[in-house]
C-alpha cells in the first residue's frame, strides 16, 4: 500500500519537462529523474535503484517496466571484459600472509578457481585464482539486468497528454525543469496526479 508516508515532503524530485505530458507514475518520474542525474552514471539494477531512491523494490521494479515500456530507459547487459576491467579497477585489500588475487591484486587467505575465459560448462579449462570478492562480482555482472536512459536520438516515448497544470516559464539550457512532489495521498493504483512546488534552475537533485 502507497500513501501519503511514501514520500518524504522536504524530499522533492527533480524531472525534465518533456515527461510532464506523459501519463507516468510517480516512481517512474523519480526514477528517470534519478538515472538522469550526471552523477548517477554507474551501473545500476532495480535494487541499487531501489535504494538510492528509497523506494520499496515491488514498486521499483513496477515503475522500472513502465519506463521501459514508454521507451525511456533500457535494460542491458555487462559483457565480460567490462566486468573485469570494473573489479580491475578496485583498490586492492591486504591481508597478512594472504594469497595475492590475479584480478584485484588483493591479497586473501582463500583464493577461488574460476574458469575463466571460457567457462567449464562451454570446455573451457584455463582457469585463474581469484579472491571470493571479485568471484561473486564477476557472476554478478555478467548475470545481473541494469537500467539506463535509452539515448535522446533513439527515444520515442508515447505521447499520451494529460494537463498536469504545471508552470513551464522557467528553463534551463536545452531542457526546462520543474521540482514537483506528490499530492498528500497517493493511491496504491500508482495514481498519476502530482502538485507543483515550483521551478528550479541547477543540478538535478535526487
Amino acid at each position: 500500500m502507497i500513501d501519503d508516508n511514501s514520500f518524504s515532503y522536504t524530499q522533492q524530485i527533480c524531472i525534465p519537462e518533456k515527461l510532464d505530458d506523459l501519463q507516468i507514475s510517480i516512481g517512474a518520474y523519480r526514477i528517470y529523474a534519478h538515472l538522469a542525474n550526471p552523477v548517477n552514471k554507474q551501473h545500476k539494477t532495480a535494487q541499487l535503484i531501489s535504494n538510492h531512491c528509497k523506494m520499496h523494490i515491488t514498486w521499483t521494479r513496477r515503475s522500472l517496466s513502465e519506463l521501459v515500456q514508454l521507451n525511456l530507459i533500457q535494460k542491458y547487459h555487462i559483457q565480460e571484459l567490462e566486468a573485469l576491467r570494473l573489479i580491475k579497477s578496485k583498490t586492492p585489500q591486504f591481508v597478512e600472509c594472504g594469497l595475492e588475487c590475479e584480478w584485484c591484486n588483493s591479497t586473501s587467505f582463500l583464493l577461488h578457481e574460476h574458469h575463466y575465459p571460457i567457462k567449464r560448462s562451454l570446455g573451457g579449462s584455463q582457469t585463474v585464482q581469484i579472491c571470493s570478492n571479485c568471484h561473486s562480482e564477476f557472476h554478478y555482472l555478467t548475470e545481473a539486468i541494469f537500467y539506463a536512459l535509452v539515448p535522446e536520438k533513439s527515444a520515442e516515448p508515447s505521447s499520451a497528454s494529460i494537463n498536469r497544470g504545471v508552470d513551464r516559464s522557467i528553463k534551463q539550457g536545452s531542457a526546462d525543469f520543474l521540482r514537483v512532489r506528490p499530492r498528500d495521498k497517493v493511491s496504491d493504483n500508482f495514481g498519476n496526479q502530482i502538485q507543483e512546488i515550483s521551478s528550479m534552475g541547477g543540478e538535478l537533485n535526487v
